[in-house]
Formats: structure tokens, sequence, C-alpha cells
């Protein structure tokens, strides 16, 4: 080494220790100080000890020196072969294997994770589709149904010998990105469910898999009342920031996704189908609204899945295990927003229900919860409340944004502005539809009175007209 005066030996100051500190210790507390562009010529300790070894020199440049006290920088792991992209086609010409479901894909990935498989071969995405029976025997060995998967698996690949190729396209024109079971990007509540599904299909932010989520289900003919509730709680949920998730359905599912984008809240679409097909197609423009609001649309089906009626509990169960607590606002008994109730009881997983009117039959499922031990939904902030959401968020909300089919929530006393007549005629106004003739009974006012006061509670936005000839306190 180079040191003003001459050459030195390293290996004196490596085991020389000088006042207690080792000459390693002062080279490097040197080295440090030249680093940063201010060069201590005599650093304290040094300075100190040079009294005692006044041979020792001080070096004019320090060389490329690490203390063998620093460690090294960790690389990232890599994924495993089967998670990189190249290998999203085969796992989406096996998902359309009609005998292939999810507890057979999860089987593959875990043998697929065992050290003592021959990778070399199954690395290859094309060895897959055709597969030899080297590989099929190889990733099905210990399943069940072993041999039955393997009949399924050469008659598919001799029905549709190009899928792979086709799966490609279709992935790549609709930007779908496939989150497997096991992965570090695939949802931790999920993971912890009964059965998981093995594949993801995703569109969108595949980081909301893994944020705060709350899934809020319901009817598909859903009530005003259902309607305003819907959009109050969301609204009231705003501040504590979490992903609204449900099912893009009729009803409940449409209101809830269309009040968290007005609310700027992210929101997660569950599909029953391929997710390629949006269902019902009038939902076409709220998918694309819930992917330009940073959202997402995710299937457990490969594109091309058609809807059929047995897919949408399977549907539900996604719903529920995504989800930290459900939310049912409106449902029959024997609607699927309860088998998505009962599938997050069975996951551990809070249940809640919005209270109704007795008169209304989208109520009686709520109402059953109540009876079962669900908790009432009353508001946003005892949502939060009951799932540890204490904590809300630093930066402002910005204000919500208008929709056309979210109605924002109104104050539940009139207001004090308004005339004694039409506070009087307001309180005799209920919050459920109602006949207006009903009303102008009680009222006993005359009809074009009545008329004139009813359209301005109206403009005014206190009341809102019903189908049949009915109004309705908002």
């Amino acid at each position: 080494m180079l040191l003003m005066g001459g050459v030195r030996e390293w290996n004196f100051y490596k085991s020389e220790n000088i006042c207690g500190y080792s000459a390693q210790g002062l080279w490097h507390t040197t080295q440090v100080h030249q680093r940063i562009g201010v060069l201590y010529q005599k650093p304290r300790q040094m300075a100190g000890c040079h009294r005692l070894y006044p041979n020792l020199p001080y070096p004019t440049h320090m060389p490329t020196y690490h203390s063998p006290l620093a460690t090294p920088p960790i690389p990232a792991p890599q994924p495993p072969f089967w998670e990189e992209a190249n290998f999203w086609p085969v796992w989406a010409s096996l998902a359309r294997i009609t005998e292939f479901g999810a507890a057979a894909l999860r089987h593959i990935i875990q043998r697929l994770n065992e050290p003592t498989l021959l990778t070399d071969t199954l690395s290859d995405p094309a060895a897959w589709w055709p597969a030899s029976p080297t590989v099929m025997n190889h990733v099905l060995e210990g399943c069940t149904r072993k041999d039955k998967l393997i009949a399924a698996w050469n008659k598919q690949q001799h029905r549709t010998p190009t899928l792979p190729h086709t799966m490609a396209q279709q992935l790549d024109k609709l930007g779908i990105t496939l989150v497997m079971f096991g992965s570090t990007h695939y949802a931790p509540l999920l993971a912890q469910c009964h059965n998981p599904p093995a594949v993801l299909f995703v569109r969108g932010n595949t980081r909301l898999l893994n944020s705060k989520t709350l899934a809020m289900v319901g009817t598909r003919t859903i009530s005003d009342y259902g309607q305003r509730a819907a959009s109050h709680l969301v609204s009231q949920l705003a501040p504590y920031g979490p992903t609204i998730v449900s099912g893009l359905a009729d009803g409940v599912d449409g209101a809830c996704h269309r009040a968290a984008l007005s609310n700027n809240l992210p929101t997660i679409a569950v599909f029953g189908t391929g997710i390629d097909s949006i269902f019902p197609t009038r939902h076409t423009g709220l998918a694309a609204d819930i992917l330009s609001a940073n959202g997402a649309l995710i299937s457990e089906y490969p594109p091309g899945t058609p809807g059929q009626r047995s897919l949408f509990p399977q549907r539900n169960r996604i719903i529920a295990g995504l989800s930290h607590g459900v939310v049912v606002v409106e449902g029959h008994i024997k609607s699927g927003s309860l088998i998505t109730a009962h599938l997050a009881l069975e996951e551990n997983r809070s249940v809640f229900a919005v209270p109704g009117t007795l008169f209304n039959p989208g109520s009686a499922g709520p109402h059953q919860l109540l009876q079962q031990g669900a908790v009432p939904a009353l508001s946003g902030e005892a949502i939060a409340q009951e799932l540890h959401w204490l904590t809300k968020p630093t930066t402002p909300i910005t204000a919500p944004t208008e929709h056309p089919d979210t109605h924002p929530p109104h104050p539940t006393e009139p207001n004090t502005a308004l005339p004694p007549e039409q506070h009087a005629l307001l309180a005799l106004i209920p919050y459920d539809p109602t006949p207006i003739e009903h009303i102008a009974k009680q009222s006993s006012l005359p009809t074009a009175e009545l008329t004139q006061h009813l359209t301005l509670l109206e403009l005014l936005g206190h009341i809102a007209t019903a189908p049949g000839a009915c109004i309705l306190r908002r």
C-alpha cells in the first residue's frame, strides 16, 4: 500500500491496536471523511496515537477498501419459471380444460416447487402443449384424479393444438396479467381461503389485491333506499381509503362500484365469466371507468369462458375471500349475496347488514343476517371501527365527483329555511315509496297546492319520485 514516506505492509495496520482503536478502523474512518470531500490529515484518534508512534505516516490517498463487517446487498429473489410471462399462455390453456379445477392447478404449482422435479424440460413452455406423457405424469404425480386429468389434457390438446398461441394473443390484446397462487403478488387474504383460485386473470392494478378491501354486495333489483344506503356508506368510508370489491352485476354491485368511483376510491370487479366478457353488457362503460380510475377487473376463468349459472357462486367465494369484511346492502333470503355472506363467515370475515324496512322484500336477507349475529351497517365509521380501520389518512380526500347513477347522501333533517307548510308536509313523507294519494289524504291540502309543494321539495332534493305514482323522502 502506498503511504507518505514509502511503502508499508498492510499487515502492520491490520494487526496493530493503537490507543484502543484498530488501525483498520482508523483507516476506514479516514477513508469515509475523504469520500465526502473532506480529508482529515489528523483525525482526533489518529492524532493522539501519532504522539506515541511518530513514524506512523498518514495516507496521501485512499485505496478502495471494503469493510469485512459490511454485508453485500442481497439480490432480489427471481420468480420461478412458471410465474414468468412466457408461461401465462400455458396456464390459460390448462385453465380452459373443464376437468382442471383450482385444486388440480394448485397441485401442479406445488409439484413445480419441488426441487427434485425435473425442471430442465418443464421450464420450456413448448414442452407443455402438446405435453408428453412424461410431463403429464411428473406434474400430476400424487393427484387423486390423475388418470382422468391426463385423459382430459390429451383430449383438449388434440382438439385445440394451437390453444396457447390463441391464449397469448388474447392476453396481450387485453393487457391481462396472471397472478399465480403462491406468488408474492397473490392476495394474502384469498390465499387463506378453503379453495383459493390457482390463477387470477387481472386487468388493471394488481396491487389492489394486497390492499385494504371491503366487499359490498346485494340484489340485482335494488330499491331507491338501497341505492342511497350504498352511496351513503361508501362516502362515509372514503376517508379510510378502502378498496370496494363487488361483482359488476346489476343493482347493488353496480351502485357500489359507481359510488367508489364518485368518492375517488379504488374498486375491484370480480367476474363470473372470462375477463373478456362484460356481463351484463350494459356495464361495459362501467368496467372501462373502473380501469381508467386505476381499479381492477379479475376472474379465475381464462378469456373465452362464457357465463354460466354454476360459475357465479364460485365468483362469490372470491369476493368474500378477497375482503376483510362483507356488507350486504339488500338481498332476498335465497339470493347470491347471502351466499357470499355465509362464505365470508366460513372464512372468519366480518359480515355487515344494512337494516331496511319491513315492507321491502329486499331487506329480508339483511334482517336474517342480523338475527344470526351480523353487525348492523349503520354508518361507514361503524364498519371501519369493527374492522379496526381507525387511522384515517393524513392526506385530504378530494371532493367526490358527480356520477350520473349515484345519489349523494342527503341530510336527514329538513332544511330549516323551508316554509312551515313544507316542513309539515315533509314530515308526512316516509323514506319508503308511498303513494301520493296517501300523502294527500294525510295533508288535507288541495291538489294544486300539494303538487306545488311536492315539486318544490323535489327540486330542493328532499324527496324523489318512485314508480307507481309514489314519492319518498331522501
